[in-house]
């Protein structure tokens, strides 16, 4: 996306770029390590702690149970990348499932995060477009504090969502 002008922060001063890009990478891999069960929780640095805190929460209150943690791909569609979460939500005594692709954020949710999450769904629903369709797509920005603020993309605008991104592929 950024190849293509779609998710550009060059207006954004190399330092403050350089830390936010430091900041997102820690957050990631200690939820990573959070979500696999391998987190030494006592040595997260007090910087960090509000970030687990906000995920924690967001899972608890989301009610999503992980099946996938940074799950890598290439997809048939010329693009590839790293999923940050891929989960389901059990509805109504566990009668319906539904399928979700979470990135996880350390700052504001931009427009282009939409499309991302277009393209994770097609993986999400085994490589199948139709499907994907129904793939819940969410951003969840994680906050110091330990809040949390969610964004979900409207199922409604996924194929207007899909058409852009595979034009922003092709170009």
């Amino acid at each position: 996306l950024a190849a293509t002008g779609l998710c550009d922060y060059s207006f954004v001063d190399k330092e403050t770029r350089d830390y936010s890009m430091a900041r997102g990478t820690s957050v990631h891999w200690m939820t990573q390590l959070e979500d696999q069960g391998a987190l030494n929780y006592r040595v997260v640095p007090k910087s960090l702690r509000g970030y687990r805190k906000a995920w924690n929460e967001w899972k608890k209150a989301s009610g999503i149970q992980i099946t996938d943690i940074e799950k890598q791909f290439v997809s048939r569609f010329g693009y590839a990348g790293i999923i940050d979460r891929i989960g389901k939500f059990y509805r109504w005594g566990n009668s319906r499932v539904d399928v979700a692709v979470v990135d996880i954020k350390t700052g504001p949710i931009a427009n282009h995060v939409r499309l991302q999450l277009c393209a994770y769904s097609i993986v999400a629903a085994g490589d199948d477009p139709r499907a994907a369709q129904y793939v819940r797509r969410i951003a969840v920005r994680l906050k110091d504090d330990g809040k949390y603020q969610v964004k979900e993309f409207s199922r409604h605008e996924w194929v207007t969502d899909w058409s852009e991104f595979m034009e922003a592929v092709r170009t």
